[in-house]
């Protein structure tokens, strides 16, 4: 018998199509990216392009031309997502792979996250369950030249996918993937889907504490490593974004505090590594910054949804909501306990406290659900835009339909300085200005910070649908 090697790429059409039968948080929506690519005369325009066909194509325009004839969009994304999504074993084939008519940029990338998931392959209690994860779930890699502004890394659950850029200054791609496999197991779990008759704050409750879980991962792999004896990973984290989670030596005192008294009262490593992912999961609730990121990124969710027509009745079966049972799966890696379970949900009201600006922004964009689902004339619509009118609220007369647009667009730019994309209320400041260049900005209550995730090379991303 002959050996049979890897397959270094595995259909994904099946999967690709699931998309739109997929309920999931889609992060940093974009706007039409095909705006400015070349279309194929023949090509057959149909449906709108998700999310990840459009990220596939603003990575490779040219697959409008190397799809088959008479390809859909929909098709050429499909077709590109085959030609650089692999399985681990297909990244180390392609990367060795000098004839494979990729850019050596490419095969380095490449490289770079072959190498991190044999890195996650040796660690007992974090990395090796993810990587057990990736081979039941069948999970593939991408290594793209461009993501969304900011973000880092993704995970693109109705393909199970997870994508990577590249790896900017400060950053690991070893905690990145740790962070996006995080994702994936929550996924397994049936923890990132979410039902259209959930309120916005149900949405944020979920949004926040699966990614403050995933965050908690990237901590609880760089200590697990450093128990292993490389302390590489834990050092470079506490170099990252001071003011944030990552760079707050706090975060690194607590979960090393915690585990070595879980040892000391005689508790198994893993019980004692769960106990401080315990602690640092609430912790990660206590940066302002990583608030305002997370929530921004709901915001956008919540109005590409609104844009969609998301809300028009019927809305379909009534769900239990967000519930604790949901937060305490959250972080559930392998087959140890999960380090959520019992933990305190954090209420959006909570989250908005000296976010002025960010919560007029929501009520805004509430309102227009509302009107949407029962009609603008609805009593209780109408009582919900006079409180907000007594709130002061500034944005209630821009078109949140249109505000989508702005904002989905301005995602894909860097258009700050700190690397960080523009918030979706600062594209409705930006449209008041517009209308009214006289007038002065409302005033707001002081907001903590303005530090980007990661610096300024971006920062893993929310899970996205498709």
């Amino acid at each position: 018998m002959t050996e049979k090697k890897p397959d270094k790429k595995r259909p994904l059409r099946e999967r690709f199509q699931k998309a739109a039968r997929k309920a999931v948080i889609v992060p940093l929506a974009a706007a039409s990216l095909l705006a400015g690519l070349p279309a194929r005369a023949d090509a057959p325009q149909t449906a709108p392009l998700s999310y990840t066909q459009q990220l596939f194509l603003q990575n490779e325009a040219d697959a409008l031309q190397k799809a088959p004839e008479g390809s859909t969009p929909q098709q050429q994304a499909t077709y590109y997502m085959k030609e650089l999504c692999l399985t681990p074993e297909g990244l180390r084939l392609a990367a060795n792979d000098d004839k494979s008519g990729e850019t050596p940029a490419r095969r380095a990338e490449e490289k770079q996250v072959a190498d991190a998931l044999d890195t996650l392959k040796k660690l007992p209690m974090t990395g090796k369950p993810l990587m057990d994860l990736v081979a039941r779930r069948k999970i593939d890699f991408c290594a793209l030249d461009k993501l969304p502004g900011g973000v880092a890394a993704q995970y693109l659950a109705s393909s199970r996918l997870v994508v990577s850029g590249p790896v900017g200054k400060g950053e690991n791609r070893v905690l990145q993937l740790a962070h996006e496999l995080t994702h994936a197991a929550q996924d397994e779990n049936g923890l990132l889907s979410y039902s259209l008759d959930w309120t916005i704050e149900m949405r944020v409750e979920r949004n926040t504490a699966v990614e403050a879980a995933a965050m908690t991962m990237e901590f609880l792999t760089a200590y697990d490593a450093k128990l292993a004896g490389d302390d590489g990973y834990w050092k470079d984290m506490q170099r990252s974004a001071p003011g944030l989670p990552y760079g707050d030596a706090k975060m690194y005192s607590l979960i090393d505090d915690t585990y070595k008294a879980g040892v000391a009262a005689g508790k198994t490593q893993q019980e004692s590594l769960r106990e401080a992912g315990a602690a640092a999961w609430k912790e990660i609730f206590q940066s302002a910054d990583w608030r305002r990121f997370y929530l921004d990124v709901e915001l956008m969710n919540y109005l590409r949804d609104i844009d969609n027509g998301s809300f028009a009745p019927p809305l379909g079966p009534k769900s239990a909501g967000y519930t604790q049972a949901a937060l305490d799966a959250a972080g559930q890696i392998g087959s140890g306990e999960s380090f959520t379970k019992g933990a305190a949900i954090y209420s959006l009201q909570s989250m908005l406290q000296g976010e002025q600006k960010m919560a007029w922004a929501f009520q805004a964009a509430d309102i227009a659900r509302y009107a949407q689902q029962l009609g603008a004339d609805d009593p209780s619509v109408l009582s919900y835009r006079e409180k907000a009118k007594a709130d002061g609220n500034p944005y209630l007369g821009l078109d949140m339909k249109k505000m989508y647009v702005l904002a989905s667009d301005a995602s894909w730019r860097k258009s700050h300085a700190d690397g960080r994309p523009t918030y979706v209320y600062e594209v409705l400041d930006a449209a008041l200005a517009a209308q009214n260049p006289a007038a002065q900005n409302p005033a707001v209550l002081p907001a903590a910070g303005g530090a980007s995730m990661r610096a300024a090379n971006g920062r893993p991303a929310p899970p996205a649908a498709g």
